[in-house]
């Protein structure tokens, strides 16, 4: 289901639930088109196992829901990402296939949810065997905002239970249209003991280029179990 709400004050107020898709659904999000207004995407995992994503207007308070649109044809768990780039109709999946985590970028031609979407060719991001055979959850991302300095410009992170290594993160920068590449990761901080698996959530600073902030929660503290913050430039 989507909920509907609207703010004012410190007043929330609940309007209506819509239901999305009735299917069996895992991890999902709500993607904002970064310039065409009321427009966005819902990704959404576990229909057969594969990732998917919907496209949605809004007109005032009533979404309007397109067609779901497969991802990758493959198991995915319920792990599947995504965020908006500063560019009209375009963003990107980040999702598993099988135990590897990939991303592509999509273009969505439409101005409502009608369209169909354009995808570029999918890009391994982690190889489950190459880095050990250890699990990748919690797969995030999220473009950076300022289109007039670095609109090509992608941060994605996930974690793995590795001593000293749980919290990857990489660049992606998208050429053209929908042509991606990685770069190497980098650790958000490091475990000293075994690390539990410390969820992430990402978000772009609105005001200074090319900065995101990442939540965490971290055992690793003087308290044994902190709530920390991360801020990558």
């Amino acid at each position: 289901e989507m909920k509907v709400h609207t703010v004012s004050g410190t007043t929330l107020t609940s309007i209506s639930n819509h239901v999305v898709d009735t299917t069996t659904s895992g991890q999902g999000k709500i993607i904002w088109d970064s310039v065409i207004p009321n427009k966005g995407w819902i990704t959404n995992s576990l229909d057969s196992t594969y990732p998917h994503i919907i496209p949605f207007t809004m007109d005032g308070n009533v979404p309007s829901f397109g067609t779901k649109q497969v991802v990758n044809s493959y198991n995915c768990g319920e792990n599947n990402m995504g965020c908006a780039m500063p560019q009209a109709g375009r963003f990107i999946v980040m999702y598993l296939s099988g135990n590897d985590i990939w991303v592509k970028v999509g273009n969505d031609p439409a101005t409502d949810e009608s369209g169909t979407i354009v995808w570029g060719t999918a890009v391994e991001v982690a190889n489950y065997d190459a880095l050990g055979s250890h699990a990748f959850l919690y797969l995030t991302c999220e473009g950076d905002v300022w289109s007039g300095n670095t609109q090509n410009k992608v941060l994605m992170g996930y974690n793995t239970p590795v001593t000293g290594d749980c919290s990857r993160w990489m660049i992606g920068t998208i050429t053209g249209d929908d042509t991606i590449s990685i770069g190497s990761s980098e650790n958000a901080f490091a475990h000293s003991g075994t690390p539990d698996i410390n969820m992430p959530c990402l978000t772009a600073d609105p005001f200074n280029p090319g900065r995101m902030y990442s939540g965490h929660s971290y055992t690793g503290g003087p308290s044994g179990s902190d709530s920390i913050l991360v801020r990558h430039q």
